[in-house]
């Protein structure tokens, strides 16, 4: 059974991929090839039935959904993403792939106004809990908790930064398509105690002829698992960390 969690009152957010989400993969791409080993080794490793839903929030464009699904061949999957443009990147790799159509279920938006089953497996949330507040984080532990069966897990992740800090500009990815190439540049800088403001250059070129340029901000929340641990002390929740993630990571779940 599916439950509309409570909805918080949030202004909708914009979608700030409009431009960027047709370059997204570039950069998930080698991240979730990284990653792999380790979230599925989890994710085999758990206690989860077969029928339980996995829920992944901030699916983006679908590779988070893909190295899922491949861990775990039966379960069905509720996809979480809020920006549209994203969702055409994931329902592109949905429909072109029937195993993934037959199993995976897409939620237009942002976790706090998703519709979610009553139970669930497993939470998958990466590379978006930096994108809520205390308020909203503090909501999505108690939900979470809730809707966790006994032997349920979260995998949640944090940015290697851990504090808010000057981050210089350098080239966080680059790739060829066809005669093109596009490189994406990424700088932070501090805005606030626990907010960094991260701005991403995305270039493309035709051999040394540039064809667009264009910059977007994003203000992402910065902490570490200590923090997260925490907050999901309060709910009943315990967490171990994951030495072998590339990114720092920890799975949370009853003790």
């Amino acid at each position: 059974m599916l439950e509309v969690t409570e909805v918080k009152g949030y202004a909708p957010e914009p979608d700030h991929y409009i431009q960027s989400a047709e370059m997204y993969d570039i950069l998930s791409e080698g991240h979730w090839q990284d990653r792999k080993e380790s979230v599925v080794t989890v994710l085999r490793g758990a206690s989860i039935s077969a029928s339980d839903w996995i829920v992944d929030v901030g699916a983006g464009t679908g590779q988070s959904v893909a190295v899922i699904a491949e861990a775990l061949p039966d379960n069905p999957i509720l996809a979480v993403e809020p920006s549209a443009s994203m969702r055409v990147g994931l329902m592109t790799r949905l429909i072109a792939d029937p195993a993934l159509r037959a199993r995976v279920s897409v939620r237009a938006a942002a976790y706090g106004d998703a519709c979610l089953p009553d139970t669930v497996g497993a939470f998958i949330v990466c590379g978006c809990i930096g994108f809520f507040d205390a308020e909203e984080r503090a909501f999505f532990w108690k939900d979470m908790a809730r809707r966790l069966t006994p032997d349920g897990i979260a995998l949640v992740d944090v940015m290697a930064v851990s504090a808010p800090c000057v981050v210089d500009d350098y080239r966080i990815a680059s790739a060829a398509v066809g005669t093109n190439r596009y490189d994406i540049h990424l700088q932070g800088q501090p805005i606030k105690d626990d907010v960094i403001r991260w701005r991403l250059r995305y270039e493309e070129f035709d051999g040394a002829n540039l064809l667009r340029r264009f910059e977007i901000e994003r203000d992402w929340h910065v902490f570490g698992l200590d923090l997260l641990q925490d907050e999901a002390r309060r709910e009943g929740l315990t967490a171990r960390s994951l030495p072998d993630s590339p990114v720092p990571a920890a799975v949370f779940s009853r003790p």
